[in-house]
C-alpha cells in the first residue's frame, strides 16, 4: 500500500517537472528573434554618382553602394518624368545609358533597394550630353589663349551655355584652377608663369531651369607658356 502511495506521488511530480521544463522551453523559442535578432541594414546613399563618361552616342554612369539588392539607374531630360530606368544587381556598379540625343541635358539618379524593400537615392547628377572641342596656345602676355567652338553656343531657347577651364601644372590634375566663361566669349586669356608648362581642359555647360549640366571634357592641351 505505501508503495503504490509512493509510486503514485513520485509519478505526479515527474509529470509536473516535465510540463514546467516544457514551458520553459517554449518561453525560450518564443522570446528569441530569427537569426539571433540581426536587423537588415538600411541602404546606404552613394557618396555620390561618378565617373559619368559621355560616349559618342551614350552616358557611362558608375557608382559606389553598399546593403543592397539591386540597384534602378533613373533618367530623364529637364522636361521628362524618372520613367527611364536600368536595372542593375548588387555586383553591377555601372550602367551604360544608350541611345540619347546629342546637345541635351540629362538628371540621372541611383536608387537602392535593399532586403526588406527601403529605398535611398544617390545626389542627383546633371549632364549635359555634349563635347567641346577648344583650342590653347600660348600668347605673348606670359600667358595663354583658350579658343572655344562657336557651335558650342546653340543649345537652344532658354538655356544659357558656358565653358569651364581647367589648369594645372600637373598632368593629373591632382591641384588645378578653373574659371567659367559665359559661351558668348569664344576666347578667354589665363595668366601663368613664363617657362612653365601647362595642362589645360575645358569642360562645357549648360544652365536650364536652375540646374548646371555638364557636359564631357575636351582632350587635355599641354601649353609652355613662353
Amino acid at each position: 500500500m505505501g508503495n503504490r502511495v509512493l509510486k503514485r506521488v513520485f509519478a505526479i511530480c515527474l509529470a509536473m517537472v516535465l510540463m514546467v521544463a516544457s514551458s520553459l522551453a517554449v518561453m525560450a523559442t518564443e522570446t528569441t528573434s530569427p537569426g539571433g535578432g540581426d536587423d537588415i541594414p538600411d541602404p546606404v546613399v552613394p557618396s555620390r554618382t561618378t565617373s559619368l563618361v559621355i560616349r559618342d552616342s551614350a552616358i557611362n554612369v558608375q557608382f559606389t553602394q553598399k546593403n543592397a539588392v539591386k540597384y534602378i539607374v533613373e533618367y530623364k531630360t529637364t522636361d521628362g518624368t524618372w520613367d527611364h530606368c536600368k536595372i542593375k544587381t548588387a555586383s553591377d556598379l555601372k550602367a551604360v545609358l544608350p541611345n540619347l540625343v546629342h546637345g541635351s541635358q540629362y538628371d540621372i539618379r541611383v536608387k537602392v533597394v535593399n532586403e526588406k524593400g527601403k529605398v535611398a537615392y544617390s545626389v542627383e547628377a546633371n549632364r549635359f550630353f555634349r563635347s567641346c572641342a577648344a583650342k590653347v596656345a600660348a600668347n605673348n602676355k606670359g600667358g595663354f589663349t583658350v579658343k572655344v567652338d562657336k557651335a558650342l553656343s546653340r543649345v537652344g531657347s532658354g538655356t544659357k551655355f558656358q565653358y569651364k577651364i581647367y589648369w594645372s601644372t600637373d598632368e593629373n590634375f591632382k591641384k588645378f584652377n578653373y574659371k567659367v566663361v559665359d559661351g558668348d566669349k569664344l576666347s578667354t586669356t589665363i595668366a601663368g608663369k613664363r617657362g612653365t608648362t601647362y595642362y589645360v581642359r575645358v569642360v562645357p555647360l549648360s544652365v536650364a531651369n536652375g540646374k548646371t549640366y555638364s557636359g564631357v571634357q575636351n582632350k587635355t592641351h599641354e601649353v609652355k607658356v613662353k
